[in-house]
């Protein structure tokens, strides 16, 4: 019914209108005289991979637990990787097991599912449900055009 909506030369144009904008605010934030502002987005992504890196240990605090920050963050490094290597089709359950292989040997294992669980559905589930929620909105905002 959605796509029904859409009158394809209209949303192609808003489509390449984003492009553009995009464009632009790219040029705007990596030109020479900007240095400023590519430091500023280079140390908010930074900021942003360690918070995602601190999830895990959080998690050992809410449980009660030694949140052992060192050797989290440097699961969290080594996991990235080996979840960025592109070992589809069936590379489900790698981050999990994964997960469990390297908080195994510095976390107990009577939480360690618990741990990957709960990580497993805020670092993956929760995006993927706020994703579709503002999709949902940006495509409706599309239609109303």
């Amino acid at each position: 019914k959605i796509f029904k909506k859409i009158k394809r030369e209209g949303f192609i144009e808003r489509i390449e209108g984003f492009v553009d904008e995009f464009h632009r605010g790219s040029k705007l934030i990596f030109k020479r005289s900007n240095i400023g502002g590519i430091v500023a987005v280079s140390i908010l992504t930074i900021l942003s991979w360690f918070v995602g890196f601190l999830i895990p240990s959080c998690i050992l605090i809410g449980l009660g637990h030694n949140p052992v920050i060192l050797q989290s963050i440097a699961a969290q490094i080594l996991l990235l990787v080996i979840i960025m290597m592109p070992t589809t089709p069936g590379s489900s359950g790698v981050a999990e097991l994964g997960a469990s292989a390297l908080y195994g040997s510095f976390v107990n294992t009577s939480i360690l599912g618990i741990l990957i669980v709960l990580w497993r559905f805020i670092t993956y589930y929760v995006n993927i449900i706020v994703s579709a929620i503002f999709q949902y909105k940006v495509l409706r905002s599309l239609l109303k055009r």
